[in-house]
């Protein structure tokens, strides 16, 4: 099997650069723990407060993540998984997670990218997890108010 030439953190961040430029946004970039991140913070009129791509260490894959800009406590963080579960069982490709130390539910998806591939998958992820993020919105919005996972998704 020939595997392809791995992508290089400056390549990524090029491709990803030019996707925040349809947006007017400014993306930052930095590397965590062997993976290199390129950062967006978005308005704050704007329901989710973070937009994250990143390549991991291999330059092989990536993943894009959206993050909610609201936290939630309590009650709201047992909710929160159990929409996580009923939405992820359903879904064919992305996921709801919630970061426990933060209390944020975030929306993630993410590819495998060869050179040949890059801007159209990196493209296509970003797309895809905006659209699962948008349409479970007034859910999180639900949740956050205090309504039950399963009465928030029917």
């Amino acid at each position: 099997m020939i595997s392809a030439a791995p992508i290089t953190a400056d390549l990524f961040c090029e491709v990803v650069v030019q996707i925040c430029a349809t947006f007017d946004w400014a993306p930052t970039s930095f590397d965590r723990e062997g993976e290199h991140v390129v950062a967006v913070t978005l308005s704050p009129d704007d329901a989710f407060s973070e937009v994250l791509w990143i390549l991991d260490a291999a330059g092989q894959c990536f993943r894009c993540l959206v993050i909610w800009r609201h936290t939630l406590s309590g009650t709201q963080l047992t909710e929160a998984l159990v929409f996580s579960a009923l939405v992820n069982e359903r879904l064919y490709l992305g996921c709801v997670e919630l970061h426990l130390q933060s209390g944020n539910l975030l929306f993630r998806d993410g590819a495998a990218i060869t050179p040949g591939t890059l801007h159209d998958e990196i493209g296509a992820v970003t797309s895809r997890v905006f659209d699962l993020a948008s349409r479970y919105t007034h859910v999180l919005q639900k949740l956050q108010a205090g309504v039950s996972a399963s009465e928030a998704l029917s």
